[in-house]
């Protein structure tokens, strides 16, 4: 997977979504975001994409990222992010 974007804010984050599905950057089905489960419902709400939803322990864990295959060097500042409340879009397209 390819990370496309982090963000602490989710209206950004879901216009960035709708830009890209109204581009041609990318395709709802190839999209998706990774977050809090606290958050979980209203992301899957404001944008209607699949949502990958983790536990603050999990995220605690050396290896919580290791599935979405980021740069390790860049997990521990992905964690801290979606730890604070933020959020992860990913693409299945490289």
């Amino acid at each position: 997977m390819k990370l496309v974007l982090a963000h602490q804010n989710l209206e950004e984050l879901s216009a960035k979504v709708e830009e890209m599905v109204q581009n041609n950057e990318g395709y709802r089905k190839d999209l998706m975001i990774v977050c809090l489960k606290e958050h979980a419902s209203e992301v899957r709400t404001l944008t209607g994409i699949k949502v990958d939803p983790l536990d603050e322990s999990e995220l605690s864990e050396e290896n919580a990222l290791d599935e979405y295959g980021l740069h390790t060097s860049s997990k521990s500042m992905y964690a801290d992010i979606l730890l604070r409340g933020g959020f992860l879009l990913l693409s299945r397209n490289e």
